[in-house]
């Protein structure tokens, strides 16, 4: 079995209220653990993120949550990123990418794959289709590049017991 190292990141940008937890990640970061998945979950600001600590670790696959207000911030930390770990994996999630869809890959070519609707599921079936075409193509919600142009699958039933 391959050991793959997943980190999680939340990057709060000017104006956002960094009062709360992000229920969405941290409920994705529970369900990976909970089926034997490395992750870790990092909630900053992006002149605190410790670059240090993320090459440390080596992951394997980088997801982030995206809202409109942090975007560009996001785009900004996955280009340092995609130059320290260029072999890494980059997945964006949550409300901005679920209402732009494919145009993500488009505004930020960075990002390797999008995550539509709920990731719980998504994230862990990405995981295990890595590589396959064809398994790519069951993982629901999952948006990425193929050989013959961007594929989007029909996003994920909602779930009914986080």
């Amino acid at each position: 079995m391959i050991d793959i190292k997943i980190l999680l990141i939340v990057l709060y940008s000017d104006g956002m209220w960094m009062g709360l937890e992000e229920i969405g990640i941290s409920s994705i970061c529970s369900s990976l653990r909970q089926s034997g998945e490395d992750v870790r979950l990092i909630g900053t600001q992006e002149e605190k993120l410790d670059y240090a600590e993320v090459l440390r670790f080596q992951p394997d696959y980088i997801g982030f949550v995206i809202y409109e207000t942090s975007k560009n911030t996001v785009f900004h930390v996955a280009q340092k990123i995609k130059q320290l770990l260029p072999a890494c994996y980059l997945v964006a999630g949550g409300i901005y990418p679920t209402c732009v869809k494919e145009r993500l890959l488009e505004e930020c070519p960075l990002f390797d794959y999008v995550m539509t609707g709920e990731g719980e599921e998504s994230f862990s079936l990405l995981i295990k289709a890595a590589g396959d075409p064809c398994a790519m193509d069951r993982v629901p919600g999952l948006i990425y590049r193929g050989p013959d142009g961007i594929h989007a699958n029909p996003r994920p039933a909602l779930l009914e017991d986080l």
